[in-house]
Parts: C-alpha cells; structure tokens; sequence
C-alpha cells in the first residue's frame, strides 16, 4: 500500500509579536494555519522569516501525517516540544523589546497557565522522561543585582534549583524546560521593575547613595520573595495532580534532583549590605513591591490567583 508523503504546514502559535506597522509585522500577518511554506512565500514572505520565527518559536511547521505514521508514538515529545516554543514565544514579549510591562506581564500569565496545563495533562512516566536544562539570567554580567536576593523564591516556585556562578552576577536556573523559562522571565521582569521603582523614587530625592538604594532594594526583594512564597502555598494548597494522580509539584522536584545528581553547591557566604537607615527608602522599596505585577505570571490555571 503507498502513502501520500507528508505536506509540511504552518501553525501560527503566538499572536504578531513584531512591533505594529513594521515590515516584518505585515509579514508576519501573511501567515495562515493551515498553508504551506511555499504558499506563504508567494503571498510575500521570505525564508528569513519562516527560519527566524520557527526557530523563535512563533510558528511551527510540522510535516503533516500520512495515512499510516509513528506520529502517536512521536506524540509526547511532541507536545512537549509545542508548549516550551508557545511559552518561549510569548516570554520573548518583554519591555526591551517594545511591549509595556503590563503587556509582558500578560504574556507571563499566559505562560504560567500553559505551564500548570500542560503539566497536569502528564502522567508522571511523561514528566520524568523529560529532560532538565539550565537557563541563565544576567549572562553578560560582571556583578549582581540585588533582585538576585528574589531568585531562591522564584526557583522554588517554579521547581528549579538556583545557584550564583562565582565572580559574575549570573543567576543560573536549573530545571524542566518550561519551568526554567518562567523562571528566567520572573527574575528580568522583577529586576526591571525594581530599577524603575527606584529611578522614581530618587527622582524625587536630591541624594543618590549607594546605602539608600540598598535600603530600598531590600525591602523591595523582601515583599516580592514573601509574595511569590505566598503564590507558592496557595498552589501547594490546590495541590495540582498529573494525569496518574500525583502531585505536579512533587514529581516534579524529583525529576529535577535526579537528574541534578551529585552537583553540590556551595553554601553562599553571609555577606553585609551596608545601609544607610532611611525609612522612606523602605517604605518606598516596600510598596514598589507590592505594586510589581505578579499576578497569575507563575499561577494557576484553575484560579487565577491574584495578590494585593
């Protein structure tokens, strides 16, 4: 018996995540499920675009099944693949590239409810056949923010482990695919919101020391970490199961520190953040704090969990 070969069709993931009005946001708007690259070529767009944005993971080009395939068997990894590229898609969103933070916030809500779904659609023979990578936030810098003080919570949270490289500011998360990219995404949208909080707050201050801002930031990490931790009851609470009725989190920090292994991390020294004492810097470091927005970014999908 012959079978048709497999005609390769596009699958559009991601709303147009190019700026309005660009070239390449008119490209991206030529894309249609269903049609193939070629078609998408002589419709006006160009193999530039179908290799950047497959590789971003803004679409998909799956060749499509024959009569009689190995697609079922395929299927996991599969699907495995599709929710890191949706979520590695939406996470791209950030404020450096032109969306306003409340705009990256809605795409890391997203992200956390594809996360939570995916993950309870698993068995947990699925989630341990999954391989952990590690993901860097600050790879290019030379010394730490203080919103590494917030990254212990946040890889918790999304069952990492975390570790500082020595003598860099890099915050390396190690974990499930998907949790590593929410993880990555919390720590730039946090340490972004934290500089502007405090560009606004000295803005208003005729002294910028080293000591106040210190203040500030700790007291701003210290809500943000008492907030994520607050999230991260809540969901123990709910207590998210797989498809063979265990618990999403457990099989989850299993997977992780087995295939950590016999890594051993350091105890990080004590070290002493020299303040200077100022109340306002604290309480403004506080309600800027409070006022990030967390939201859903690393929630549930089944209550959409919002903190004051």
């Amino acid at each position: 018996m012959a079978f048709k070969t497999p005609i390769a069709r596009i699958r559009v993931l991601v709303p147009n995540p190019k700026k309005v009005g660009s070239k390449a946001w008119h490209r991206f708007n030529l894309y249609k499920d269903g049609m193939t690259p070629g078609e998408y070529l002589r419709a006006g767009g160009t193999r530039e675009d179908l290799h950047w944005d497959e590789k971003r993971g803004f679409i998909a080009i799956p060749a499509g099944e024959s009569s009689f395939s190995a697609a079922t068997a395929a299927a996991p990894t599969a699907n495995r693949s599709a929710a890191v590229n949706r979520i590695r898609a939406l996470l791209n969103k950030t404020i450096e590239n032109g969306c306003t933070e409340e705009e990256a916030m809605a795409a890391a809500a997203k992200a956390g409810e594809l996360m939570d779904k995916y993950g309870i659609e698993q068995s947990e023979t699925q989630i341990k056949a999954e391989q952990c990578e590690s993901g860097i936030h600050g790879a290019h810098r030379a010394r730490p923010h203080p919103s590494q003080w917030c990254a212990k919570a946040i890889a918790d949270y999304c069952a990492c482990i975390v570790y500082h490289k020595t003598g860099t500011g890099q915050i390396i998360f190690f974990g499930l695919p998907a949790d590593v990219e929410v993880a990555t995404y919390l720590m730039r949208v946090i340490e972004g919101a934290a500089d502007r909080g405090y560009d606004a707050f000295k803005a208003t201050r005729a002294v910028n020391h080293r000591r106040t801002r210190n203040d500030f930031m700790l007291a701003y990490t210290a809500r943000v970490s008492a907030r994520i931790r607050e999230m991260l009851k809540a969901r123990h609470t709910e207590t998210l199961v797989t498809t063979t009725g265990q618990s999403l989190m457990v099989v989850k920090n299993a997977v992780v520190a087995e295939q950590w292994g016999d890594h051993k991390l350091r105890k990080a020294k004590t070290t002493t953040v020299a303040t200077s004492g100022s109340l306002s810097a604290r309480e403004a470091g506080m309600a800027a704090g409070n006022k990030v927005h967390l939201g859903t970014a690393v929630g549930t999908s089944a209550t959409k969990l919002r903190l004051s």
